[in-house]
């Protein structure tokens, strides 16, 4: 009896040590969290406030005309970890609207800000890093962005060409307006294209790229249920973390590194080319992070298109779609599952997720929100 009494006991203690160590491990989160979400909120109220600041040495995430991101956390942090669960583009491109069609989510973007458009200051911060990345970033945005005024000086061109031939047929009628009903027609054969990628893969994600106020911005982008729960975002929170949060980072920021280097060295070309095709390519050893931390790596087909076949570079431009399809075996699938089994406390820490994520303020906001733009 004494012996089964001191097993007991010491039962109850490892449990008790298991829960300390679960406690201090959410709050160390929570902290953490609290922290990004500030942070996130200055990067937002920054925005708005002024674009054309001239001081961006305090800045840590800056961002630049045509939707893209300077993150100087990912030259200072550990490149083997990533620096945020959610993409810093949801602070100028906050979600407005949630859609659920089958097994796919699709996310709408506020498309109204503008990045900055003078890129020589961000080009100098690069290269006061002491960074080898950091400065071949700064190398890339230099090119990309004497191709871009190349650019913008053929796009006035063509704005004072079809301004002649339109003024005697519609005296209202726009460039923007004809590019409008080429992206309405082009989001329908998305749509399409998600689903037959769907088939061929379950574990999916996109993105989609429109044509505003003369430069491609971010406008759409999903998920597959699928990749989702393989994250670990549960269909109880998957919407209001989403809607809350944005679009999710689960990359390591050394392959994000990698992605924004090969991203700015395809936009130049695209622009010295005056020439943008469809384009496959294969991402190998890709690491992945889910939101409990768990890591496993896989290769990703990385497939873009405009939807505009034999169209002239201008069309081209006005619409394109990235899709990603996960090479996931079934035998990594299996170990997730398995590891989040083995967890006693799996209930605790999706509640955990849901409170650090959501927040119990914004709960009735979003429960307004929810109600006035889901449509599941």
């Amino acid at each position: 009896m004494e012996i089964e009494e001191e097993q007991k006991q010491s039962q109850e203690i490892q449990t008790n040590d298991k829960n300390e160590e679960q406690a201090k491990i959410i709050a160390k989160q929570k902290k953490k969290l609290k922290k990004q979400k500030k942070e996130q909120m200055a990067l937002q109220q920054f925005s708005y406030r002024n674009l054309m600041v001239k001081d961006l040495s305090y800045e840590k995430k800056i961002f630049l005309y045509t939707d893209l991101v300077v993150d100087l956390n990912l030259f200072t942090n550990d490149q083997f970890g990533r620096s945020d669960k959610f993409d810093a583009i949801s602070c100028w491109r906050p979600p407005v609207k949630i859609e659920q069609e089958n097994n796919i989510i699709h996310i709408s973007l506020d498309t109204s800000v503008d990045g900055l458009v003078n890129f020589d200051q961000i080009s100098d911060i690069l290269n006061s890093i002491p960074n080898q990345d950091a400065h071949e970033i700064s190398k890339y945005i230099q090119q990309y962005n004497f191709f871009l005024q190349k650019y913008f000086e053929k796009n006035r061109d063509l704005q004072y060409i079809f301004n002649l031939i339109c003024q005697d047929k519609h005296n209202n009628y726009t460039l923007q307006d004809y590019f409008e009903e080429i992206i309405q027609k082009q989001m329908i054969k998305s749509k399409d294209f998600v689903n037959s990628c769907y088939k061929q893969n379950k574990y999916i994600s996109y993105m989609i790229k429109t044509r505003k106020r003369n430069n491609k911005v971010i406008t759409k982008y999903g998920y597959s249920l699928d990749l989702l729960q393989l994250l670990g975002i549960n269909k109880d929170n998957m919407f209001r973390i989403l809607y809350q949060n944005g679009p999710l980072q689960y990359f390591s920021s050394q392959d994000k590194i990698k992605r924004m280097k090969e991203s700015l060295f395809q936009r130049i070309n695209q622009l010295e080319a005056f020439h943008q095709d469809k384009e496959e390519k294969k991402l190998l050893d890709q690491t992945i992070i889910t939101f409990d931390d768990l890591q496993f790596k896989c290769d990703i087909t990385m497939i873009k298109d405009n939807m505009s076949k034999h169209e002239n570079f201008y069309v081209q431009q006005v619409f394109m779609i990235q899709v990603a399809l996960y090479d996931i075996s079934e035998e990594v699938v299996q170990q997730i599952q398995n590891i989040r089994q083995l967890n006693p406390n799996k209930q605790q820490l999706q509640d955990e997720l849901k409170e650090l994520y959501q927040g119990l303020e914004y709960e009735t906001q979003s429960e307004i929100f929810m109600s006035k733009f889901y449509n599941i």
